[in-house]
């Protein structure tokens, strides 16, 4: 009997879905397009001693595809980075990207399919060699990686009283460098949920089951649950009082954290007004206080956002809900748990010419085998200008900080961007952008600067 890989499952799959669901019923929408880029770099490889100047020409053809109505909502898209270096053509490569999500309306309101697949390159490790954060630069520090997921959901009204929701959650990750030791990883999650439609006297209620089973150590045995009873009484129209608590079961090979246990959180929910959003609450777990929060604020010109919140995951799952290059890196060693703590903030505002704005990236990873931990600080920064009709400027910068406490090593890396863009008609543009990339080490290892000078042609065709 012949076995599929994961990605002829994957095809597979949706093969399956589109013939027998009428997707062709949807408004689909095709746009093509290509641009051309001349690059030059003072430092192509990120060398620490050897700084080699180079150019490079890349072409790159792109498709997107959108459907919405009938039986489907899609938006995908595919892109190919053909590269060709002046000096270094050994290094010469062709690089694809892709990335699906859609939602199969089998029967709408009551059962989806939510499916989502994403393909690309991305940084193995900070610590081995200089990661790369764009496809020109030259470096083996770079893996291929697919990431995909499939999301069945039913919902359902029971009476006037509650309602229903069942989900199944099938995600898998895959790199294709070997020098990763768990290169293809598979999680699972089922849910089953009751949530009333009505309050009596002012208090809501909800009980939710979960179970996540992990292909963690290359031992499928590996697996948290839970099951919680949440409570919402609303003491006005803008305030309520919010608590949780249940029983959890943490199943994991060599945990140093605990295997779980009675658990509760207690806070408040307040909306002041339609533009104003804020959550907080503050409990215990297994592993200690647990705390979240998420506040919003959004007016005509201006947006802000802000969460925090403590989960036990896994590497592979931090990977698979991260950003390809210039992204998070793969973290290179046998997929392990960790207990996340993540602080996310993003402030945005605009006027007639002008967008500009911030965000904050704050990760802890503490490993539940070994209590090793690990933290992640960024900060970005981005103005853009509109000075004309056709022509805008683009200011942006980037800090990342990385304490990787299990060998002693600090590394702080930033990237300085300038670019000019100007439209050359309705469907043709150039670009013309300058990048800085600077590294620096607690050890003094892996230390480099590198100038990027890069001049774009793009054209769309609708």
């Amino acid at each position: 009997m012949m076995l599929l890989s994961p990605s002829h499952r994957i095809l597979f799959f949706y093969l399956l879905l589109i013939s027998s669901t009428p997707v062709w019923a949807a408004k689909w929408e095709l746009t093509p397009s290509i641009s051309a880029s001349y690059t030059y770099s003072d430092n192509i490889s990120l060398s620490q001693t050897n700084h080699s100047g180079d150019a490079a020409l890349t072409a790159s053809p792109q498709i997107q595809v959108k459907a919405k109505g009938g039986h489907l909502d899609l938006e995908a898209n595919y892109g190919m980075q053909v590269i060709r270096y002046r000096d270094n053509t050994q290094a010469n490569d062709v690089y694809n990207t892709a990335g699906l999500a859609a939602n199969f309306k089998l029967v709408p309101e009551t059962f989806n399919v939510e499916t989502s697949v994403r393909y690309g390159q991305q940084a193995i490790s900070l610590t081995a060699s200089p990661a790369p954060q764009n496809n020109v630069i030259i470096s083996s520090n770079r893996t291929n990686t697919l990431t995909y997921q499939i999301k069945p959901v039913y919902k359902s009204r029971l009476g006037g009283l509650a309602t229903l929701q069942a989900d199944y959650s099938y995600q898998g990750l895959q790199y294709d460098n070997k020098s990763i030791q768990h290169r293809h990883v598979i999680n699972s999650s089922y849910h089953v949920g009751l949530t009333s439609t009505r309050a009596y006297r002012d208090l809501s209620w909800s009980i939710n089951h979960k179970r996540s089973d992990y292909d963690v150590q290359d031992n499928s045995n590996n697996y948290d649950s839970s099951t919680e009873l949440g409570l919402n009484y609303r003491i006005s129209s803008k305030l309520s009082l919010i608590a949780s608590g249940g029983d959890e079961q943490n199943h994991v090979t060599s945990s140093q954290l605990g295997t779980g246990g009675t658990y509760w959180s207690g806070g408040f929910s307040w909306t002041p007004t339609s533009h104003t959003s804020v959550e907080v609450t503050h409990g215990k777990r297994f592993f200690g206080d647990s705390t979240s929060a998420a506040i919003t604020r959004v007016s005509k010109r201006s947006r802000f956002n802000l969460t925090y919140n403590e989960s036990l995951t896994t590497t592979s799952l931090v990977q698979s809900n991260t950003s390809l290059i210039p992204g998070y890196v793969v973290l290179a060693i046998v997929d392990d748990f960790i207990l996340q703590k993540a602080l996310y903030a993003t402030l945005s505002a605009n006027t007639a010419r002008t967008d500009y704005g911030m965000t904050a990236n704050q990760r802890k990873l503490t490993y539940q085998t070994s209590l090793k931990t690990e933290e992640y600080t960024a900060y970005s920064l981005f103005w853009n200008w509109r000075f004309t009709k056709r022509s805008s400027l683009h200011l942006s910068g980037t800090r990342q900080t990385t304490n990787f406490i299990t060998t002693q090593e600090q590394l702080v890396t930033d990237s300085h961007e300038v670019s000019l863009e100007h439209s050359l008609g309705k469907y043709s543009s150039s670009s013309l952008r300058y990048i800085n990339y600077k590294n620096e080490s607690l050890t003094g290892t892996n230390e480099y600067t590198s100038n990027f000078y890069e001049f774009t042609l793009k054209w769309t065709f609708r």
